[in-house]
């Protein structure tokens, strides 16, 4: 063996192993993409929840009437969509005249469910994932059932 071929080798096999710890380098980093993608998914959900149940308690302008839930579910619709989420109709759940146990108040309830689908990592095979957010508030019409539209 003369010196120009080990050398090649030696070109060859540095060559080899950084292309292996690039690839393996930039799979881990679209990992933290995708893991941040997936808690900013989470947290909208949970924000929009938020909207919905903060709208649903809230009465209608200079009335005491409470919106219907095609107006929450639009308000919830509305925010996902500000981010890029489209989530239909049928996964937006309100639930109305909701009380936890022992307690005499009554909540409007608004559940957001939405699958979330890998962007790079679905590649690897990674399985979608089933997120929801929730939230509760008490309704101004509380501890009264009068005025307040159905379970939707």
């Amino acid at each position: 063996m003369n010196a120009g071929s080990v050398l090649r080798e030696k070109e060859g096999q540095a060559l080899v192993e950084s292309a292996l710890t690039l690839l393996l380098f930039f799979v881990f980093l679209m990992a933290i993409f995708e893991g941040g993608r997936l808690l900013q998914t989470q947290q909208t959900l949970t924000q929009a929840a938020r909207e919905g149940a903060r709208y649903a308690v809230l009465p209608l302008t200079q009335t005491s009437t409470l919106p219907d839930c095609t107006r929450v579910r639009d308000v919830v619709r509305t925010y996902l969509q500000a981010s890029w989420i489209d989530v239909p109709a049928s996964a937006i759940h309100v639930t109305r005249n909701y009380q936890y146990a022992g307690d005499p108040t009554v909540y409007s309830y608004i559940k957001v469910e939405y699958t979330f689908r890998w962007m790079v990592l679905s590649v690897f095979g990674a399985p979608d994932v089933n997120l929801s957010g929730d939230s509760a508030m008490r309704n101004e019409t509380s501890p009264s059932f009068a005025g307040l539209p159905p379970n939707c």
